[in-house]
């Protein structure tokens, strides 16, 4: 027996310490489920489970892609649905217009409905998104869309102004125009803003026109926040000191923000604004540039301390005369006060003196309501005129305002105004404030409310209180309140001199402005003070401006000079003194008189109109533009001007009256600009010259189009470039021998009813649309091609081929959404210059390819006047390289096409041939493909590893797509015409929802699919990773067993020793 050593023991110990690892690791198997819990438990096994489930993951990822991409096929067809409903109510309504028993109103009307159903279709086509993405903008369509010859028709004009005095602007705050809003800012720099200043200065001349040359700026922000309960706010900012001898508050400098909240504005889809938000904005605008007025001539009044400050009923009241306190978007009268035409004096009364409503209430109703209300009645005593309901109207309101404002800015005290224009029944402004809803005034409201009626906005702007449009819509210009767009404040620092803090305060009186603070006009003139050279004819106030009278009916020029004319308006005639030489500028001007011609040229005047944008003067006696058998008028610019004769007069549209000779009318537009003269005598006489039984007179034609009625036949002498719309009416225009007529790639010639056609004496040359026959008589048509759809090469990687296939197809557009169908091949070039037969050639590693490809067009395609570019057209202004530009070629940072960069193009000198490289850098990694053509278009990723993506193409839909560009129903032939267009559209849009159901279609099999492969490989996965419980169960009791037994044969072993212990006693 041994001592040192028991065997026995030890074999058993060591049996009972596997069993134990054994156990723990079962357990640990039991408790989590799987077999495999590290890679020792099966290092091939985990590798080949994780791999799997790398695979199902992304397989279910999968799956989930395509449901994504079902929805987005979901928004397409949905969207396309719309498309479709609109497209059969065009179809509708062209079968409609086809019919005769239409005169040309009612399918001026139908016209109407199609356009704006086609933009709608456009607002589809350019805003439909999923998930931020544009599905219908031509970004999906597979093909990389390069416009090539874009021209650049714009032509820049430089105004320069002189200022007497000019404040020192600095920006004083970061700009705050969000992302998103810069059309808005633009609108409000380039049109309403200004827009609101002129106006305000036309209607308070008096008080303001010292400011007209002077330069004031304001800052801008936009913000969008349901919170705030205010459209629009101008605030203003000071620094000042005491004077250190007189002991006044001096005034330093001023700044000035215009805040507008978009949160309550509604936009279009080219981000310009809604015409009834628009309206509402403009005057809002108004009423607070009212506000930057006042504080600019009465600063004392309005920032200084409260015991100079004017009370917030008179500032809101003043500004609130602009806007109007019954518009219905600032109905503080009906809506506020609940006064209307049927309230009584006394219950009027009632109103305006409760405790809640007075004038020193400070509340809602009682500055904007009640203080509307006091200043008008204010303004009505000003004006002197009595307070009879006949008197009550807002020129004489609007007279009166303007002299409280005058009196103010003087220097007077607002207690002071108030006794004055009151002649002593209102001592004070605490006194008009207790007394305010008196009888005089209640009455005073009652008439001014009927005056109002249930639709006016009771405004003293436009000189009638039912007017809803305010402000003239266009672009205008004034350096007063000047706006910054990229600022949000703006620091007025003035020049020394300059008394910043004048007008009188509240009861204490001020100061006067400075005498030079601008050109100021004269100080007194009766008939009153209306304006400079610079009219606008819809807000001009009877009066008399420089060198000219207005009374109302007739605008009389009885000094010569430059004259600014815009605006529109009924019931009014100019009229040009005898020996003047007059320039007259128009802008979107339209006049139409009542009784006599709607210009007058007497004498031996000279006149020249200068016309841009729309113009119409419509005649209520005779001919529209009168001109006297000793008188000249020359018509120049580059807009449209329609002169419109008197119907049954015999006389002609410019010109003689029946019966009456002419003086010499000289048509001289600019060459190469567009001048369009639509001259409608009456009864087919002379569009231009004598009238009816007249003799006398020179008519020369240089340089513009000229058509006369009632044929609408036309003419286009000298050169002219045409970027607006001309409508031919069904008649003929002729471009003259040796005439040029340029059609810009924003310009159309239109033949609105009837059939039309040009005959082309000259050289025709059109980036834009022409929908008239074009008939030559020895002259030449160039249609610039103003698109073109090619595909590109695709990127390739180091060892791929350079090419799959030699063709490449292109599509080029002209003359409107005409196209044709171009094809070229690829020649590819090595970095040395020698061409590679690519369909054979990988890419190697560190050479440059060259991808060049050339399209000529066919002689068919020559013989329709299609052209890349031609020098010998307008070769004084523009050459054919720089008409030729390449837009959308370069791609967005880490696409697919980084590697490659258009390298060169050109085009030949006869315009037939257009030639485009590109170089391709080849990329490392590995191979994506020969250099195919892309036409990926929409990329699903429907599989678990690269390459397994779906590519779906979705073309672009809008109506140039869709070849209803310009859509016509203003004859019988445009409306037949147009249900052909509008069928190949429909069928256009059926083969893409088609296509579209294809797509959805396929992707629920990817899907059923997807799922069914994961399921699958999920089952393989468990297999390997998942534990056999019953097994292991087994195992576990067995090894539960074995280690008690092993505990009790070592229990037995360890006693073994005993026995020797006995022997040794």
């Amino acid at each position: 027996m041994r001592i040192q050593h028991n065997m026995t023991a030890a074999a058993a110990s060591r049996n009972l310490s596997i069993l134990f690892n054994r156990q723990g690791a079962l357990a640990e198997k039991l408790s989590s489920g799987y077999c495999i819990n590290r890679a020792a438990d099966n290092a091939a096994g985990l590798k080949i489970s994780e791999k799997m489930r790398g695979q199902i993951r992304g397989l279910n990822q999968a799956s989930r892609n395509a449901q994504d991409g079902i929805s987005f096929l979901q928004t397409a067809d949905g969207a396309l649905n719309e498309v479709h409903s609109i497209l059969n109510r065009v179809r509708e309504l062209t079968v409609q217009a086809s019919n005769d028993t239409n005169v040309d109103a009612d399918r001026e009307a139908i016209q109407q409905e199609v356009d704006q159903l086609l933009k709608e279709v456009n607002r589809i086509s350019g805003q439909t998104e999923f998930n931020t993405r544009k599905i219908f903008d031509g970004s999906l369509s597979g093909t990389t869309t390069s416009p090539y010859l874009k021209m650049d028709d714009t032509n820049l004009g430089f105004l320069e102004v002189t200022h007497d005095f000019a404040a020192t602007q600095t920006a004083a705050g970061t700009k705050q125009v969000p992302e998103g809003y810069a059309v808005l800012a633009n609108i409000l720099d380039q049109e309403i803003v200004p827009q609101a200043v002129n106006t305000i200065l036309s209607t308070f001349s008096s008080a303001f026109h010292y400011l007209k040359d002077s330069s004031t700026g304001i800052g801008l922000t936009i913000i969008n926040d349901g919170s705030k309960n205010a459209l629009a706010s101008v605030s203003v900012g000071t620094s000042s000191r005491l004077d250190s001898a007189t002991g006044e508050k001096e005034y330093l400098y001023l700044t000035y923000n215009l805040t507008v909240n978009a949160f309550y504005l509604q936009f279009k889809a080219d981000g310009t604004l809604e015409d009834s938000v628009r309206s509402q904005l403009e005057g809002t605008i108004a009423h607070e540039m009212i506000h930057g007025f006042m504080d600019e001539l009465l600063t004392k009044g309005m920032v200084g301390d409260d015991s100079t400050r004017y009370p917030l009923w008179f500032m809101e009241g003043m500004a609130q005369s602009a806007v109007g306190g019954y518009a219905n978007y600032n109905d503080w009268v009906n809506g506020g006060l609940r006064i209307n035409e049927t309230k009584s004096v006394d219950q009027i009364s009632n109103i305006v003196m409760s405790s809640s409503n007075k004038l020193s209430a400070n509340s809602g109703n009682a500055s904007y309501g009640t203080g509307y209300l006091a200043c008008m009645y204010l303004g009505q005593l000003a004006s002197g005129k009595g307070l009879s309901s006949s008197a009550i109207t807002a020129t004489n309101i609007s007279a009166g305002l303007d002299t409280i404002l005058k009196k103010l800015g003087e220097g007077n005290s607002l207690d002071s105004v108030i006794n004055e224009v009151s002649e002593g029944k209102y001592t004070s402004t605490a006194q008009f404030e207790q007394k305010f809803g008196d009888t005089d005034s209640a009455t005073f409201v009652k008439d001014l409310t009927v005056k109002v009626g249930s639709t006016g906005n009771g405004s003293v702007l436009t000189g009638d209180f039912t007017s809803v449009d305010l402000v003239p819509d266009g672009a205008a210009h004034s350096t007063v309140f000047d706006l910054n767009p990229d600022a949000s404040k703006v620091k007025n620092t003035y020049p020394e001199g300059v008394y910043v803090g004048s007008g009188g305060g509240k009861t204490t009186a001020g100061k006067k402005p400075t005498e030079d603070y601008g050109t100021s006009g004269p100080e007194e003139v009766d008939p009153p003070y209306i304006g400079d050279k610079n009219m606008d004819i819809s807000t001009l106030t009877a009066g008399k401006g420089d060198g000219y009278t207005f009374d109302g009916t007739t605008l009389r020029i009885t000094d010569g000079g430059e004259y600014t004319i815009t605006g529109t308006r009924t019931g009014i005639q100019i009229e040009v003194d005898s020996s003047k030489d007059v320039a007259l500028k128009m802008k979107d001007f339209t006049i139409s008189a009542a009784s006599a011609s709607g210009i007058t040229i007497g004498g031996s005047s000279k006149v020249t109109i200068d016309v841009s944008g729309k113009n119409t003067i419509t005649s209520g006696s005779g001919a529209a533009i009168k001109v006297g058998p000793s008188a000249t008028l020359t018509i120049t610019g580059d807009g449209q001007l329609t002169a419109n004769a008197k119907s049954g007069s015999g006389a002609a549209a410019i010109g003689g009256n029946a019966g009456q000779g002419t003086g010499t009318i000289t048509i001289n537009g600019t060459a190469g600009k567009e001048l369009v003269v639509y001259a409608n005598g009456d009864n087919g006489e002379a569009a231009i010259g004598a009238g009816k039984n007249g003799s006398g007179g020179s008519v020369n034609k240089t340089n513009g189009i000229l058509f006369d009625q009632p044929d609408r036949n036309g003419t286009v002498y000298g050169r002219v470039t045409v970027s607006g719309k001309v409508d031919t009416k069904g008649g003929s225009l002729t471009v003259d021998g040796g005439a040029v007529l340029m059609v810009s790639s924003s310009g159309s010639i239109v033949n609105g009813s009837g059939s039309a056609n040009i005959i082309n004496k000259g050289e025709i040359g059109n980036r834009g649309s022409i929908g008239s026959k074009v008939t030559s008589s020895g002259g030449s048509l160039k249609n610039y091609v103003t698109t073109i759809k090619m595909q590109k090469p695709k990127e390739v990687a180091v060892g791929a081929k350079l090419l799959s296939r030699q063709g490449a197809a292109a599509t080029i557009f002209y003359n409107g959404s005409n196209k044709e169908e171009l094809s070229g091949n690829w020649t590819v070039k090595d970095s040395a210059g020698n061409i590679v037969d690519a369909l054979n050639t990988v890419a190697e590693e560190g050479q440059k390819y060259q991808y060049t490809v050339s399209y000529t067009l066919s002689q068919s395609q020559i013989d329709k006047g299609i052209t890349f570019a031609d020098d010998s057209v307008f070769q004084n202004s523009i050459s054919a390289q720089s008409m030729l530009a390449l837009y959308g070629d370069e791609e967005a940072e880490g696409s697919s096409y980084s590697s490659i960069a258009l390298k060169d193009k050109s085009v030949s000198a006869d315009g037939r041939t257009l030639t485009v490289t590109y170089e391709m850098d080849p990329v490392s990694g590995s191979s994506s493909g020969s250099g195919d053509i892309t036409a990926e278009g929409f990329m699903l990723q429907v599989g678990a590893n690269k390459g397994q993506g779906l590519s779906i193409t979705i073309d672009k839909m809008d109506t140039a797509e869709l070849g209803l560009d310009g859509l016509s129903v203003m004859s019988h032939k445009d409306a037949s015409d147009s249900i052909e267009k509008v069928d190949d559209a429909v069928s256009k849009v059926s083969s893409i929802r088609s296509k579209i159901g294809a797509y959805q279609n396929r992707l629920e099999y990817t899907i059923e699919n997807l799922d069914n492969t994961a399921e699958n490989l999920q089952s393989a996965e468990s297999r390997i990773r998942d534990l056999d419980i019953a097994s292991a169960m087994v195992e576990y009791a067995k090894n539960s067993i074995i280690m008690q037994a092993a505990q009790a044969v070592l229990a037995q072993a360890n006693q073994s020793r005993g026995g020797i212990l006995k022997l040794l006693q």
